[in-house]
């Protein structure tokens, strides 16, 4: 649905359009609150420690990736707004032709160097291979980030903010498929079986003291 946000209260617009924006990012940081909570109740303390030693690399690739779909829904606002429909059409098919150029060369990039990044922050030895196994997937996914931040950025343009935060709720909130880990979780420490022997006083002595 679209809305001109050429005609009406200003501040009305403003405060209806950016409402929605404001819950869809509260929704997609709760993506890594999600994480957190699986990986420390079902894998262990070392798996959740790699988890967030890669939270500043991850930050700064997917915050790129954002950042840039952003960015192409800038003029296909204007065009929509000064009622250029050609040139909107326009900006929607490059931004979706740079959006694969960048996913494809942004991916290769990211997985093949995934390791060396990780040793140049100097993530510790006993948690890089945790941290390798959680990152690389995110970068394997790009192109998906891409797409949806590119629909979730074109798609507000025309003023319709609400279609994209409404699919955000279903994968944030639905419960959690537990997976086994990679790295197996050593076995419990079983109780040693000299820790409770029993010490069997001997009786007193009852002989009489001698004379």
């Amino acid at each position: 649905m679209t809305k001109d946000m050429t005609q009406g209260n200003p501040m009305k617009l403003i405060v209806g359009f950016a409402l929605p924006l404001l819950f869809g990012f509260l929704f997609q940081q709760f993506y890594n609150l999600v994480d957190t909570v699986i990986v420390g109740r079902f894998l262990g303390v070392n798996e959740l420690a790699g988890v967030g030693a890669t939270g500043s690399v991850n930050f700064l690739v997917i915050g790129f990736c954002m950042g840039v779909c952003n960015g192409f829904s800038i003029p296909v606002a204007h065009k929509f707004g000064a009622g250029d429909y050609k040139g909107m059409r326009k900006y929607v098919a490059n931004s979706a032709w740079l959006g694969i150029a960048f996913s494809v060369v942004l991916t290769t990039v990211t997985v093949v160097f995934c390791r060396p990044i990780l040793e140049l922050m100097k993530t510790p030895e006993d948690i890089i291979d945790f941290s390798y196994d959680y990152i690389v997937i995110i970068f394997a996914a790009i192109p998906f980030t891409f797409l949806y931040n590119i629909i979730a950025g074109v798609i507000p343009s025309p003023g319709d903010p609400n279609t994209p935060v409404s699919s955000l709720p279903y994968p944030t909130s639905r419960p959690p498929i537990p997976t086994p880990s990679p790295h197996p979780l050593p076995p419990p420490l079983q109780p040693s079986p000299h820790t409770h022997t029993s010490h069997n006083p001997s009786p007193p002595s009852t002989a009489s003291p001698s004379p």
